[in-house]
Protein backbone atom coordinates (compact mmCIF):
# COMPACT_ATOMS: atom_id res chain seq x y z
CA UNK A 1 0.00 0.00 0.00
CA UNK A 2 1.51 3.31 -1.06
CA UNK A 3 0.90 6.00 1.53
CA UNK A 4 0.48 9.50 0.18
CA UNK A 5 2.53 12.23 1.83
CA UNK A 6 0.68 15.02 3.61
CA UNK A 7 -0.25 17.71 1.12
CA UNK A 8 1.52 21.05 1.57
CA UNK A 9 -0.61 23.72 3.19
CA UNK A 10 -2.47 25.75 0.55
CA UNK A 11 -2.35 29.54 0.77
CA UNK A 12 -4.51 31.81 -1.38
CA UNK A 13 -2.97 35.23 -2.09
CA UNK A 14 -5.51 37.89 -3.09
CA UNK A 15 -3.55 40.88 -4.38
CA UNK A 16 -3.96 43.25 -7.31
CA UNK A 17 -0.19 43.89 -7.48
CA UNK A 18 1.36 41.10 -9.56
CA UNK A 19 4.91 42.01 -8.51
CA UNK A 20 4.32 41.78 -4.74
CA UNK A 21 2.11 38.72 -5.21
CA UNK A 22 4.88 36.94 -7.13
CA UNK A 23 7.46 37.81 -4.45
CA UNK A 24 5.25 36.41 -1.70
CA UNK A 25 4.35 33.38 -3.81
CA UNK A 26 8.05 32.58 -4.30
CA UNK A 27 8.81 32.86 -0.57
CA UNK A 28 5.86 30.65 0.39
CA UNK A 29 6.74 28.04 -2.23
CA UNK A 30 10.36 27.89 -1.07
CA UNK A 31 9.06 27.28 2.45
CA UNK A 32 7.23 24.14 1.28
CA UNK A 33 3.76 25.67 1.03
CA UNK A 34 1.32 25.61 -1.90
CA UNK A 35 0.55 29.25 -2.80
CA UNK A 36 -2.15 30.26 -5.25
CA UNK A 37 -2.73 33.77 -6.57
CA UNK A 38 -5.90 35.59 -7.52
CA UNK A 39 -6.59 39.23 -8.32
CA UNK A 40 -9.46 41.00 -6.55
CA UNK A 41 -11.16 41.39 -9.93
CA UNK A 42 -11.14 37.61 -10.43
CA UNK A 43 -13.71 35.23 -9.04
CA UNK A 44 -11.49 34.63 -6.03
CA UNK A 45 -14.43 34.13 -3.67
CA UNK A 46 -15.38 31.13 -5.79
CA UNK A 47 -11.92 29.70 -5.08
CA UNK A 48 -12.47 30.30 -1.37
CA UNK A 49 -15.77 28.43 -1.48
CA UNK A 50 -14.64 25.53 -3.67
CA UNK A 51 -10.96 24.98 -2.88
CA UNK A 52 -9.52 23.38 0.24
CA UNK A 53 -7.52 26.29 1.63
CA UNK A 54 -5.48 26.47 4.83
CA UNK A 55 -4.77 30.22 4.92
CA UNK A 56 -6.02 33.22 2.95
CA UNK A 57 -3.77 36.27 2.56
CA UNK A 58 -5.88 39.29 1.62
CA UNK A 59 -4.27 42.56 0.66
CA UNK A 60 -6.26 45.56 1.75
CA UNK A 61 -6.63 48.00 -1.10
CA UNK A 62 -9.21 49.83 -3.12
CA UNK A 63 -12.07 47.41 -2.71
CA UNK A 64 -15.50 48.45 -3.89
CA UNK A 65 -16.84 46.80 -0.78
CA UNK A 66 -15.38 47.76 2.58
CA UNK A 67 -13.05 45.57 4.62
CA UNK A 68 -15.93 44.56 6.88
CA UNK A 69 -18.05 43.23 4.03
CA UNK A 70 -15.12 41.44 2.37
CA UNK A 71 -14.06 39.70 5.59
CA UNK A 72 -17.62 38.68 6.37
CA UNK A 73 -18.02 37.15 2.93
CA UNK A 74 -14.79 35.19 3.41
CA UNK A 75 -15.85 34.02 6.86
CA UNK A 76 -19.23 32.87 5.51
CA UNK A 77 -17.43 30.74 2.91
CA UNK A 78 -14.65 29.16 5.00
CA UNK A 79 -13.17 28.78 8.46
CA UNK A 80 -9.60 29.02 7.10
CA UNK A 81 -7.49 31.69 8.87
CA UNK A 82 -7.66 35.09 7.16
CA UNK A 83 -4.54 37.25 7.18
CA UNK A 84 -4.90 40.90 6.20
CA UNK A 85 -1.91 42.57 4.56
CA UNK A 86 -1.87 46.33 4.85
CA UNK A 87 -1.45 48.33 1.66
CA UNK A 88 -2.53 51.94 2.11
CA UNK A 89 -5.38 50.91 4.34
CA UNK A 90 -5.97 53.01 7.43
CA UNK A 91 -6.51 51.72 10.94
CA UNK A 92 -10.27 51.73 10.52
CA UNK A 93 -10.05 49.15 7.71
CA UNK A 94 -7.83 46.93 9.84
CA UNK A 95 -10.05 47.19 12.93
CA UNK A 96 -13.20 46.55 10.92
CA UNK A 97 -11.58 43.59 9.17
CA UNK A 98 -10.42 41.99 12.42
CA UNK A 99 -13.83 42.47 14.03
CA UNK A 100 -15.50 40.98 10.96
CA UNK A 101 -13.56 37.72 11.14
CA UNK A 102 -9.94 38.28 10.08
CA UNK A 103 -7.35 36.58 12.29
CA UNK A 104 -4.32 38.82 11.98
CA UNK A 105 -2.85 41.82 10.17
CA UNK A 106 0.60 42.41 8.66
CA UNK A 107 1.33 46.16 8.71
CA UNK A 108 2.97 47.89 5.74
CA UNK A 109 5.52 47.76 4.26
CA UNK A 110 4.63 44.23 3.17
CA UNK A 111 7.70 42.09 3.81
CA UNK A 112 7.30 38.57 2.31
CA UNK A 113 9.39 36.94 5.07
CA UNK A 114 7.28 38.61 7.77
CA UNK A 115 4.12 37.51 5.99
CA UNK A 116 5.49 33.95 5.87
CA UNK A 117 6.05 34.05 9.64
CA UNK A 118 2.43 35.13 10.16
CA UNK A 119 1.21 32.37 7.83
CA UNK A 120 3.20 29.74 9.73
CA UNK A 121 1.83 30.99 13.05
CA UNK A 122 -1.73 30.73 11.74
CA UNK A 123 -1.07 27.22 10.41
CA UNK A 124 0.28 26.12 13.80
CA UNK A 125 -2.80 27.47 15.54
CA UNK A 126 -5.07 25.80 12.98
CA UNK A 127 -3.37 22.44 13.56
CA UNK A 128 -3.70 22.93 17.32
CA UNK A 129 -7.40 23.69 17.00
CA UNK A 130 -7.98 20.58 14.89
CA UNK A 131 -5.99 18.35 17.22
CA UNK A 132 -7.78 19.53 20.35
CA UNK A 133 -11.30 19.38 18.91
CA UNK A 134 -11.35 15.74 19.96
CA UNK A 135 -10.43 15.20 23.58
CA UNK A 136 -10.41 11.39 23.44
CA UNK A 137 -8.89 9.31 20.62
CA UNK A 138 -9.29 5.56 20.17
CA UNK A 139 -7.00 3.61 17.84
CA UNK A 140 -7.42 -0.18 18.00
CA UNK A 141 -6.86 -1.12 21.68
CA UNK A 142 -5.29 2.23 22.49
CA UNK A 143 -7.25 5.03 24.17
CA UNK A 144 -5.84 8.53 24.67
CA UNK A 145 -7.50 11.10 26.91
CA UNK A 146 -6.17 14.61 26.35
CA UNK A 147 -7.80 16.16 29.43
CA UNK A 148 -6.31 13.53 31.73
CA UNK A 149 -3.07 13.15 29.76
CA UNK A 150 -3.78 9.44 30.00
CA UNK A 151 -2.93 6.57 27.65
CA UNK A 152 -4.62 3.19 28.17
CA UNK A 153 -3.69 0.08 26.19
CA UNK A 154 -5.95 -2.96 26.60
CA UNK A 155 -7.26 -1.68 29.97
CA UNK A 156 -3.72 -1.06 31.20
CA UNK A 157 -2.64 2.50 31.89
CA UNK A 158 0.69 3.33 30.29
CA UNK A 159 3.37 5.25 32.11
CA UNK A 160 4.43 7.95 29.66
CA UNK A 161 6.52 11.06 30.02
CA UNK A 162 4.87 14.34 28.96
CA UNK A 163 6.91 14.32 25.75
CA UNK A 164 5.96 10.72 24.95
CA UNK A 165 2.27 11.45 25.51
CA UNK A 166 2.32 14.52 23.28
CA UNK A 167 4.15 12.68 20.49
CA UNK A 168 1.74 9.75 20.74
CA UNK A 169 -1.25 12.11 20.69
CA UNK A 170 0.17 13.85 17.62
CA UNK A 171 0.58 10.51 15.83
CA UNK A 172 -2.90 9.39 16.88
CA UNK A 173 -4.44 12.65 15.64
CA UNK A 174 -2.89 11.86 12.25
CA UNK A 175 -3.46 8.09 12.40
CA UNK A 176 -3.09 6.42 9.02
CA UNK A 177 -0.96 9.27 7.67
CA UNK A 178 2.81 9.56 7.64
CA UNK A 179 4.24 12.44 9.66
CA UNK A 180 7.84 13.63 9.33
CA UNK A 181 10.02 14.08 12.42
CA UNK A 182 10.10 17.90 12.14
CA UNK A 183 6.32 17.95 11.71
CA UNK A 184 5.91 15.68 14.73
CA UNK A 185 7.97 17.97 16.94
CA UNK A 186 6.12 21.03 15.74
CA UNK A 187 2.74 19.37 16.26
CA UNK A 188 3.66 17.96 19.66
CA UNK A 189 5.86 20.75 21.01
CA UNK A 190 5.03 23.85 19.00
CA UNK A 191 8.58 24.60 17.87
CA UNK A 192 10.79 24.00 14.86
CA UNK A 193 14.33 22.64 14.54
CA UNK A 194 16.58 21.15 11.86
CA UNK A 195 15.70 17.89 10.16
CA UNK A 196 18.65 15.95 11.57
CA UNK A 197 18.09 17.17 15.12
CA UNK A 198 14.36 16.42 14.90
CA UNK A 199 15.07 12.89 13.64
CA UNK A 200 17.44 12.20 16.54
CA UNK A 201 15.01 13.54 19.14
CA UNK A 202 11.97 11.73 17.78
CA UNK A 203 13.90 8.48 17.25
CA UNK A 204 14.67 8.25 20.98
CA UNK A 205 11.10 8.91 22.09
CA UNK A 206 9.58 6.63 19.45
CA UNK A 207 11.87 3.84 20.65
CA UNK A 208 10.51 4.26 24.18
CA UNK A 209 6.94 4.36 22.91
CA UNK A 210 7.40 1.17 20.90
CA UNK A 211 8.54 -0.67 24.02
CA UNK A 212 5.45 0.51 25.89
CA UNK A 213 3.07 -0.22 23.00
CA UNK A 214 3.93 -3.91 22.69
CA UNK A 215 1.39 -5.92 20.70
CA UNK A 216 0.52 -9.64 20.64
CA UNK A 217 2.29 -11.85 18.12
CA UNK A 218 0.86 -11.48 14.63
CA UNK A 219 -0.53 -7.99 15.14
CA UNK A 220 0.86 -4.93 13.40
CA UNK A 221 2.93 -2.63 15.58
CA UNK A 222 1.32 0.68 16.48
CA UNK A 223 4.10 2.87 15.12
CA UNK A 224 5.45 2.24 11.62
CA UNK A 225 8.60 3.85 10.25
CA UNK A 226 8.91 5.23 6.75
CA UNK A 227 12.59 5.25 5.84
CA UNK A 228 13.81 8.76 5.15
CA UNK A 229 10.38 10.24 5.81
CA UNK A 230 8.87 9.80 9.26
CA UNK A 231 6.38 7.78 11.28
CA UNK A 232 2.77 6.64 11.12
CA UNK A 233 0.36 5.29 13.71
CA UNK A 234 -1.10 2.13 12.19
CA UNK A 235 -4.87 1.72 12.30
CA UNK A 236 -4.80 -1.86 11.02
CA UNK A 237 -4.62 -4.72 13.48
CA UNK A 238 -3.18 -7.21 10.98
CA UNK A 239 0.30 -6.72 9.60
CA UNK A 240 0.50 -5.32 6.08
CA UNK A 241 1.35 -7.91 3.44
CA UNK A 242 3.93 -7.64 0.69
CA UNK A 243 6.14 -5.12 2.49
CA UNK A 244 9.85 -5.47 3.22
CA UNK A 245 11.20 -5.82 6.75
CA UNK A 246 12.06 -2.46 8.26
CA UNK A 247 15.21 -1.60 10.11
CA UNK A 248 14.32 0.30 13.27
CA UNK A 249 16.83 1.53 15.83
CA UNK A 250 19.42 -0.76 14.21
CA UNK A 251 17.30 -3.92 14.67
CA UNK A 252 15.45 -5.88 11.99
CA UNK A 253 11.77 -6.01 12.93
CA UNK A 254 8.57 -7.28 11.40
CA UNK A 255 7.34 -3.74 10.89
CA UNK A 256 6.21 -2.95 7.38
CA UNK A 257 7.96 -0.35 5.36
CA UNK A 258 5.72 2.23 3.74
CA UNK A 259 7.41 3.56 0.58
CA UNK A 260 9.09 6.88 1.25
CA UNK A 261 8.06 9.92 -0.76
CA UNK A 262 10.42 12.92 -0.92
CA UNK A 263 9.06 16.20 0.44
CA UNK A 264 10.33 19.73 0.33
CA UNK A 265 12.72 20.45 3.22
CA UNK A 266 11.33 22.08 6.34
CA UNK A 267 13.03 25.09 7.89
CA UNK A 268 13.34 24.82 11.64
CA UNK A 269 14.52 26.97 14.54
CA UNK A 270 15.42 25.68 17.98
CA UNK A 271 14.09 26.41 21.42
CA UNK A 272 15.40 25.20 24.76
CA UNK A 273 13.64 22.69 27.03
CA UNK A 274 12.93 23.04 30.74
CA UNK A 275 12.57 19.65 32.44
CA UNK A 276 15.56 17.42 33.13
CA UNK A 277 14.56 14.89 30.48
CA UNK A 278 13.60 17.48 27.90
CA UNK A 279 16.80 19.44 28.41
CA UNK A 280 18.67 16.27 27.60
CA UNK A 281 16.88 15.98 24.25
CA UNK A 282 16.29 19.71 23.70
CA UNK A 283 12.52 19.32 23.76
CA UNK A 284 10.63 22.14 25.53
CA UNK A 285 7.67 21.64 27.84
CA UNK A 286 4.39 22.18 26.04
CA UNK A 287 1.90 24.81 27.02
CA UNK A 288 -0.23 23.63 23.93
CA UNK A 289 2.74 18.78 18.84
Amino acid sequence: MHNRPPRPASVLIVDDDISTANSLESVLQNAGLDPRWAAPADQWLTMVESASLDVIVLKLGRWEAGATQICRRVREATTAPLLLVGAQADCRDVIQGLEAGADAHVPPPCNPELTLAYVRALLRRRRLDKMTEERVLRIRDLRLDLDRCEAVLRDRRLTLTPTEFRLLWSLAASAGRVVSSPQLLEMAQGYRCGDQEAQEIVKVHVGHLRNKLAVPSGEAPYILTVRGFGYMLERRVGARSGQAALKVEGVQTDEDQVPAVPLRPFRRTRRVGTSAEEKKFAVPTLARS
